[in-house]
């Protein structure tokens, strides 16, 4: 998904996406005329929702955002491709396409580990009977901070651009800011779409890795120091990572019919026994 001008839009299903790059590059769409009656079609138009994850786990998830099952990395990268097309783009000083929004690209990971305790000792007694290990890998693309240059060449969608990243960048220093405070006890996850949706990515249990990128350019010193001052400020952030994990509904239901099974085979056996002694 994307994060453009703080709403929310799903790069696998490309309406909003593409819509947003053909406003933002001045061009128009041929032929295509949206259906006034296709409710999800406008729900994607004006951007998916935050909810909070109802398995109770504290995380936030997009009811609406295409989830598809891939078993290779050759499948992911075609997800990946497909996505960067759409995703909104637009030339400026420093780069040809620059990226105007932050992109997220999310990786559910599920192992269900044989029985006879085949998931090592971090599993537990549960790994004896199979066991269900997930993760989540949280790929993003953070959009390059701007600052006020030319007038004339700020205006328009290019100003909300410019606006909606380096407020949301602000959350992000701030949630950082807040995470390495000891003394603070509320984390501003919420002012911003990015933190909301990366919170159980930066305080959560999680390792995390940022990686920052920067220009040898003299004219873009400003903004190297400010990014390595803010790499610097990450490595501060102390998280604990703990393996998720809960019994394999299958395999418990296929253990307790094995234990009716067997408790059944007693009965008849303590029955037959009791008819032979009288």
């Amino acid at each position: 998904l994307e994060i453009y001008n703080e709403s929310l839009f799903d790069l696998l299903e490309g309406s909003a996406a593409a819509a947003n790059w053909k406003k933002a590059s001045g061009k128009k769409a041929k032929g295509h005329r949206p259906d006034p009656f296709d409710i999800r079609a406008l729900q994607r138009r004006q951007g998916l929702e935050i909810k909070e994850d109802p398995g109770g786990g504290g995380g936030v998830y997009c009811p609406d955002l295409t989830s598809v099952v891939v078993a290779s990395a050759a499948a992911v990268m075609a997800l990946v491709r497909k996505g960067n097309r759409n995703r909104t783009v637009r030339q400026t000083e420093m780069n040809e396409h620059s990226s105007r929004s932050h992109t997220i690209l999310q990786l559910r990971v599920e192992q269900r580990t044989a029985g006879g305790g085949g998931g090592g000792a971090d599993v537990g007694t549960e790994g004896e009977h199979g066991a269900l290990v997930t993760a989540k890998l949280n790929l993003v693309d953070l959009a390059g901070s701007e600052r006020w240059r030319d007038p004339d060449a700020m205006e328009g969608e290019r100003l909300s651009e410019m606006t909606s990243i380096n407020t949301s960048l602000s959350a992000l220093a701030s949630v950082i800011a807040a995470l390495t405070d000891k003394r603070r006890t509320h984390v501003p996850y919420r002012d911003s779409k990015l933190t909301h949706l990366l919170a159980d990515s930066l305080g959560g249990n999680c390792r995390t890795t940022v990686i920052a990128t920067v220009s040898p350019a003299a004219t873009a010193f400003e903004e190297t120091c400010s990014t390595l001052k803010f790499a610097d400020r990450t490595r501060s952030v102390t998280t604990y990572a703990s393996a998720n994990l809960k019994a394999d509904d299958t395999m418990t239901v296929d253990r307790l019919q094995k234990e009716v099974k067997r408790l059944r085979s007693m009965l008849v056996d303590y029955a037959n026994a009791a008819g032979e002694g009288d």
